[in-house]
């Protein structure tokens, strides 16, 4: 933390800092997602979106993931949040964080291309040391932990699920 001090940090892209608590919350996965319509055209009709690091459609194949049939060229987002969004909207096939996608995956609006997932990013925490000595810091903390774990479980049995 450079110039300026922050009370808690929470992304998925944090590292261990000085004067702070660091604490891994969660390893998420990936999976390929599309709405209904888009799966319904023809694979080489469909338009691809790029996302960056993880999201991006060259990690799915150095991980493991099997070819899609995606084209090559498409739409580009450096935002997971708006990359996602631009697959519920219908705007094509996206790699995506299975905790992130999970509630437009429940309610059907984002279907997965695969039952394959590979390694995505991991959500953490920082804390700043100072401000882990207030209550509403330790109760804020308490309840992302918490959060955290019930969404691990939930993506866990999920999984058990779809095997």
């Amino acid at each position: 933390m450079v110039a300026f001090t922050m009370d808690l940090a929470l992304r998925s892209d944090l590292v261990p800092q000085a004067e702070c608590r660091h604490q891994l919350l969660l390893e998420d996965r990936l999976l390929p997602v599309a709405t209904p319509a888009v799966l319904a055209q023809p694979a080489a009709e469909r338009t691809t979106l790029h996302g960056e690091r993880e999201m991006d459609w060259h990690h799915w194949t150095l991980k493991g993931g099997e070819d899609l049939q995606l084209r090559t060229q498409g739409l580009n987002f450096s935002d997971p949040g708006l990359l996602q969004d631009a697959a519920s909207a219908g705007l094509g096939v996206a790699l995506v964080s299975e905790l992130l996608s999970q509630p437009a995956r429940q309610q059907g609006l984002l279907l997965p291309l695969s039952s394959h997932r590979v390694k995505g990013p991991q959500w953490s925490m920082l804390v700043h040391q100072e401000s882990e000595q207030t209550p509403q810091c330790r109760t804020l903390c308490h309840w992302l932990s918490q959060q955290f774990a019930e969404a691990a479980t939930l993506i866990g049995e999920a999984e058990v699920a779809r095997l």
